[in-house]
């Protein structure tokens, strides 16, 4: 069995490769009880849910969820894996919190992540061009929305939007990635987590020079999202 699943994993990647597809990421990613799942559940303490979109600090974040559950020596904090709103808990029932970023910054470097490493599932993408990466890559399409609406794997429509939309003014806290740092300081300090230390973990510019053309592209494909953040912008969710 483990020679079949190595086998169709190399099949697939040829596949996506040649005709951009996305059938191993979603082979992975249904095969993980950690990624982009949204059926997963948390220990009665846990208070706080961290939702991990990629490209927004996150593995600072979760460095610091660590050291504070290993403080209490409970799971005060979950310590965001890639995933969205879970179907078990609405954000009226756990205090989910998050970090927003501008969706066409957060596409650009995650770009550029898969392009400068092999190693990245969506490296075959990025390789061939922005166009794509953006057109044919499930996480850099109205990501937010996916999360924030509680499953990644749906094309997101108006209602999605609006349920995201509605879930995301729910959430305990939304924090700005333009100020993280003083943000995580502030909001840590919030829930009683006085002393932290924020280690810049996987740090990238969130000054990216992008062009016009780019934008556009990447705009095309996250409407959405664009929308979104204007109205947590405008409307002071973000902090």
């Amino acid at each position: 069995m483990p020679l079949q699943k190595e086998i169709s994993k190399f099949l697939l990647k040829i596949l996506d490769k040649n005709i951009y597809t996305t059938f191993l990421p979603k082979l992975t990613n249904r095969n993980s009880s950690k990624m982009n799942q949204n059926n997963y559940k948390v220990p009665d303490e846990c208070e706080f849910i961290f939702l991990h979109v990629p490209k927004t600090g996150g593995m600072t974040i979760n460095h610091i969820i660590d050291e504070i559950n290993k403080k209490h020596k409970s799971t005060k904090i979950l310590r965001g894996g890639h995933n969205p709103i879970s179907i078990f808990y609405s954000p009226n029932e756990k205090k989910y919190f998050t970090v927003v970023r501008d969706p066409i910054e957060r596409i650009f470097s995650y770009y550029r992540m898969s392009l400068n490493d092999k190693k990245q599932t969506y490296h075959y993408l990025a390789k061939k061009s922005l166009y794509h990466f953006v057109a044919y890559c499930p996480e850099a399409q109205n990501i937010y929305c996916k999360y924030f609406s509680g499953d990644t794997e749906k094309v997101i429509n108006s209602d999605l939007y609006t349920l995201a939309k509605l879930n995301a003014q729910n959430f305990y806290q939304i924090l700005n990635f333009a100020n993280l740092e003083e943000n995580l300081k502030n909001f840590f300090n919030k829930i009683g987590e006085q002393e932290i230390i924020i280690t810049n973990l996987n740090k990238s510019s969130n000054n990216l020079l992008i062009k016009d053309d780019d934008k556009k592209i990447i705009e095309f494909y996250n409407q959405y999202d664009c929308e979104l953040y204007k109205f947590l912008k405008e409307n002071n969710y973000l902090e």
